[in-house]
C-alpha cells in the first residue's frame, strides 16, 4: 500500500468515528435501553460519585473542623476500610446479586454518613452547653466520641467500596456487547461530573458555617447522605439482575435475527478438535467390521492413524 493509500484509509476511519459514536448514542438512548438501563445507571453513577468523592476528598478537612486528634492515623483507618468491603464484595457478589448488593450498600453508606452527622451535631450542642471556651474547643477529643466518629466514617467507606464494585459489574452486564464500551463511557462521564459538582457544593457548605465547623461538617454529610439515598432507589428501575446469566450481544434480540454469540457465554455446541474415547472406540468398531484385513494388520502390530 502506498503513502496515499494509507492516508486515505486513515482519513476514512477518522470520518467514520463520529458516525459510529452517534449510532451508539442513539442506541443507548433508544426506547429499549433509555428508561430501563441508561438513565437509571447514569443517576446511580452521579449520586455515588457525588457522595463518595465528595466525602473522601474532604475527609481530612472534616476531621480538622471538628477538632479530632491524630488526623493522619484516622485517615489511614478510613482508607483501610476499603479492605473488608472488597472482601465482602468478592465473596457475596454472585450469591446476593448485583442489584441487591448495590441497594444495600448505598443505604449502608447513607446511614454511616447520617450517624457521622448526628455525632458531630450532638457533640457541638454539648460543647455549646459548656461554660468555658476550652470545653468547646476540645469537644471531640474524648476517646468514646472520637472512636464513634471514626467508626461511622469507616462504615461509610466500607459500604461505598461495595457500591463501586457492584455498579462496575452491573454496568458492564446490563449493556449489550454492541454498545457496552459506549455505555460505560457515558456513565463514567456522568460520574465524573457528579464528583466535580460535589467539590463546589461542599466548598460552599463549609464556608457557610459562620466559623462553626461542626454545623458546616454536618451540612456536608447530610447532603451527601441524601444523594446516596436518592441513588439507592434507582436500581429498582433497572432490568433483571444478570448475575450468573447469559449476557446480551445486540440491543434488540429477536428469534428471527441471527446475532453473534460469544463462545464463553453461549450454549452452542462447539465442534470438537479431538476425538474422545467413545469416538475412538466407534472408529475401531467400524474398522473391525471390515473383516480380515484389519485383523491381519492387527497381528502385525500395524496401526492405522
Amino acid at each position: 500500500i502506498g503513502k496515499h493509500g494509507i492516508n486515505s484509509t486513515f482519513t476514512s476511519k477518522l470520518l467514520q468515528t463520529p458516525r459510529a459514536l452517534l449510532e451508539d448514542l442513539q442506541k443507548l438512548f433508544s426506547r429499549k435501553l433509555a428508561t430501563r438501563t441508561t438513565l437509571p445507571l447514569q443517576m446511580i453513577w452521579f449520586s455515588l460519585s457525588f457522595g463518595t468523592y465528595g466525602i473522601t476528598t474532604w475527609i481530612n478537612t472534616l476531621f480538622v473542623s471538628i477538632h479530632l486528634k491524630n488526623i493522619y492515623f484516622n485517615s489511614f483507618l478510613f482508607a483501610l476500610a476499603n479492605l473488608p468491603g472488597n472482601i465482602v464484595s468478592m465473596m457475596y457478589s454472585d450469591r446476593w446479586g448485583r442489584k441487591r448488593m448495590l441497594i444495600g450498600s448505598l443505604v449502608g453508606s447513607a446511614l454511616g454518613l447520617g450517624l457521622f452527622a448526628i455525632l458531630v451535631y450532638c457533640g457541638d450542642k454539648e460543647g455549646e452547653s459548656g461554660k468555658n471556651e476550652s470545653t468547646s474547643s476540645s469537644q471531640f477529643q474524648s476517646n468514646p466520641e472520637a472512636f464513634a466518629i471514626v467508626l461511622s466514617a469507616c462504615l461509610f467507606q466500607m459500604f461505598s467500596i461495595l457500591s463501586w464494585n457492584a455498579i462496575d459489574i452491573l454496568t458492564g452486564e446490563l449493556f449489550p456487547t454492541r454498545v457496552r464500551s459506549a455505555g460505560m463511557g457515558v456513565c463514567t462521564a456522568c460520574g465524573r461530573f457528579g464528583a466535580m459538582f460535589a467539590q463546589f457544593v461542599n466548598a460552599k457548605l463549609m464556608m457557610s458555617g459562620d466559623g462553626d465547623g461542626a454545623v458546616a461538617s454536618s451540612s456536608v454529610l447530610i447532603v451527601a447522605a441524601s444523594t446516596l439515598l436518592m441513588g439507592a432507589g434507582m436500581p429498582l428501575l433497572l432490568e433483571r439482575d444478570m448475575a450468573l446469566g447469559e449476557l446480551k450481544d445486540e440491543v434488540t434480540e429477536e428469534s428471527s435475527h441471527k446475532s453473534i454469540v460469544l463462545g464463553c457465554i453461549s450454549k452452542v455446541k462447539r465442534q470438537k478438535d479431538h476425538m474422545s474415547d467413545d469416538d475412538e472406540m466407534e472408529g475401531n468398531t467400524g474398522l473391525r467390521s471390515r473383516g480380515r484385513p484389519y485383523q491381519s494388520f492387527q497381528r502385525e502390530h500395524v496401526y492405522i492413524v
